[in-house]
């Protein structure tokens, strides 16, 4: 691996840092191997009660990296995407997704499946998967709203 996602531990929290500055922190198979290896770590680590994921540099995420792609790059499985955001949404302390400039598709889908997200002035929010637009469990899913009864009734 190569450090595509940093991890940084603090009194009591991490830091999960996408970090391609270079790319705009693209998204490739690569770094959710990454995210997904920390997320594990995570989930069975104690002394953490809090986890921050953000990106390095001008950016959040873009969105999936568009130029591995059309290379080739592609996931381990079907569904193995998914599974690396369900298990961030399962993670059993708060993730905080901390949003600044691009925050598109796939980054999207990322930031939600944290427990909140926290957005710069200059953050901004975008979804090119407009096929999609008609199906309300795609976008239930991607809001999260079927995850705030659950975050409620945790209280």
């Amino acid at each position: 691996m190569t450090n595509t996602v940093l991890r940084e531990d603090f009194d009591g929290w991490a830091q999960l840092t996408l970090n391609r500055p270079d790319k705009l922190n693209s998204l490739t198979v690569e770094m959710f191997a990454e995210l997904r290896a920390h997320v594990a770590d995570l989930a069975s680590s104690s002394g953490i009660g809090c986890v921050v994921l953000r990106g390095a540099g001008k950016c959040f995420s873009a969105g999936h990296d568009l130029g591995g792609i059309a290379e080739g790059e592609a996931p381990p499985s079907k569904g193995w995407h998914s599974e690396a955001l369900r298990m961030l949404e399962k993670l059993p302390i708060p993730v905080v997704a901390a949003v600044h400039g691009h925050c598109y598709t796939g980054a999207l889908e990322v930031a939600l499946a944290a427990d909140f997200i926290v957005a710069n002035d200059n953050a901004r929010f975008g979804d090119s998967k407009a096929v999609d637009v008609h199906n309300p469990n795609v976008w239930r899913r991607r809001s999260g709203s079927d995850r705030i009864g659950r975050i409620h009734r945790a209280r």
